[in-house]
């Protein structure tokens, strides 16, 4: 009875599914993007005049360093991502090679950008 149920289980279960290169790509650029927001929202509070939170764990700066270690974690898989979908065969039309290039640019400015937004918060 036990083995059956188990072979029913197994059965039922899915594989765990691997992202395509793409998928990654999509959901690392979403993640990234989601980071960013959340480090604006840490800018937002850590604002000279605005009202602050009570108990704001390590203040705003150590908050920002945060999102940014986890966007630059973000990052290096969507580069990595990029680099299995389009290194070797970068594509000869250019529109194609225009949005390749804006990926990569993304992927690469945005936790450059987060990390000197981070370096110049007080506090």
């Amino acid at each position: 009875m036990v083995a059956e149920v188990s072979n029913l289980i197994a059965a039922s279960t899915p594989a765990s599914p691997a992202l395509s290169p793409a998928d990654a790509m999509t959901l690392l650029l979403t993640a990234e993007s989601l980071l960013l927001a959340s480090l604006a929202l840490v800018v937002a509070i850590g604002a000279p005049g605005q009202t602050r939170l009570a108990r704001l764990p390590g203040g705003p700066r150590v908050l920002a360093f945060v999102a940014v270690l986890a966007m630059a974690f973000a990052a290096t898989g969507a580069a990595i991502s990029w680099v299995q979908l389009y290194l070797g065969h970068i594509p000869s039309d250019a529109p194609s090679r225009i949005v390749s290039i804006a990926l990569i640019a993304t992927i690469v400015v945005e936790p450059i950008y987060a990390l000197l937004v981070s370096l110049g918060l007080r506090g």
